[in-house]
């Protein structure tokens, strides 16, 4: 079945799939666009479908994914698999890597070669990397190689230990220097800019300095995007979080509810049937252990009353054959007409055997030519 494409939610750009022409002409008309990290295909579908017009398989899955205390470690081997497994999973979004650290800092070749794995093997759109004008030559060569570059400027989470931890950055005479390292970003070919921890003026001054469209991260309002760390903006990291931070949902509270709720359920024990003397034994798996039931049990074969079957069936046919068996076995109705319509079931389901109801039913209406005879397969005889 074919996937409907994604319909844009109201704010974000009114196209069926996002280009870097669309962003660069949401700056030209003064309009806005959403974007959200993202490293899984599950959560890529949802934003994708809730209208965020762009995601950033970003190396901050050091910190929220992989467990590091900052990105430096993320190595593009790990950031690989999160970005096919987010770009598989979009109809609309644009889909932007970062270039981890070590992976394009040594020369321009050596950022080429990266982004174009990511763009080969990762089925990324654009990769961002980090830094000013003097990697200006970098984002050239990756331009000229085919390669859309988002640069990013500010605060640079992989230069973290260089500028003394984070630390809001472009402060009084550091706000020219901004503006000039995003003029030299946008000559040497990047389509868009980021910026993090910057003051809402700076980031208002380089934002009017250029073309190209600006993201924003704890830099105001002026910028053209806004990108959040999705797990910050739906509550589900718990701990210190940025002033600029906005939270829309307490995911770590409906989580850590739903999770609490499961573990008290299983922790009582699978559900057991009313006991009569008259029950027979409850029947064995083929392994010879009993067959699960309640909360854990996942479907697939039954002993249903009355009877001695043991039949894998779909969850939809279940109470209808568990129906016409406890007719028979309470002597209700015309049990020649429960017979035909059991079969017609079993035969549904690809299993012609004939259930061992206390009672020879094989008697009152001989097998036809395309019954199969012989035990139940899992069953006790």
């Amino acid at each position: 079945m074919t996937q409907e494409t994604p319909r844009p939610a109201p704010g974000a750009l009114d196209v069926r799939r996002v280009r870097t022409h669309h962003l660069r002409e949401a700056k030209r008309r003064d309009e806005k666009f959403t974007m959200l990290t993202c490293y899984d295909a599950l959560t890529a579908a949802i934003f994708d479908a809730a209208g965020v017009d762009s995601l950033l398989v970003g190396d901050s899955a050091g910190n929220n994914v992989l467990g590091h205390s900052s990105t430096l470690p993320v190595t593009v081997d790990e950031l690989l698999p999160m970005c096919r497994a987010v770009s598989g999973a979009v109809e609309r979004a644009f889909v932007v890597v970062d270039l981890p650290f070590g992976s394009y800092e040594a020369s321009p070749e050596q950022a080429v070669a990266t982004a174009v794995r990511f763009l080969k093997e990762g089925g990324a759109h654009a990769v961002k990397l980090e830094g000013g004008a003097w990697f200006a030559p970098h984002v050239r060569a990756m331009v000229q190689a085919g390669v859309p570059v988002v640069a990013h400027i500010g605060f640079t989470p992989q230069s973290e230990h260089a500028l003394g931890g984070y630390r809001v950055q472009g402060r009084g005479d550091a706000a020219a220097t901004l503006v000039e390292d995003a003029r030299a970003l946008e000559a040497a070919g990047a389509f868009c800019l980021v910026m993090e921890m910057v003051p809402a003026e700076t980031a208002a001054a380089v934002d009017a300095a250029l073309e190209i469209p600006t993201v924003g991260i704890g830099a105001g309002p002026a910028t053209t995007g806004q990108v959040l760390v999705w797990q910050d903006m739906l509550g589900l990291r718990r701990g210190r979080m940025p002033r600029f931070v906005r939270q829309y949902a307490d995911l770590h509270g409906v989580v850590s509810d739903a999770v609490a709720a499961t573990s008290r359920t299983c922790a009582r024990g699978p559900s057991r049937p009313r006991s009569t003397a008259s029950e027979p034994p409850r029947p064995a798996h083929r392994s010879g252990a009993p067959r699960p039931s309640g909360c854990c049990a996942r479907g697939g074969s039954a002993l249903l009353e009355g009877a001695v079957l043991l039949v894998p069936l779909p969850g939809a046919l279940r109470g209808e054959l568990e129906g016409v068996l406890r007719l028979l076995a309470r002597g209700v109705g015309p049990e020649q007409l429960a017979v035909v319509r059991l079969r017609a079931l079993l035969d549904l389901v690809g299993v012609g055997v004939e259930p061992v109801l206390g009672h020879d039913l094989s008697s009152r209406r001989p097998p036809g030519p395309g019954d199969r005879t012989g035990p139940v397969p899992g069953a006790l005889g």
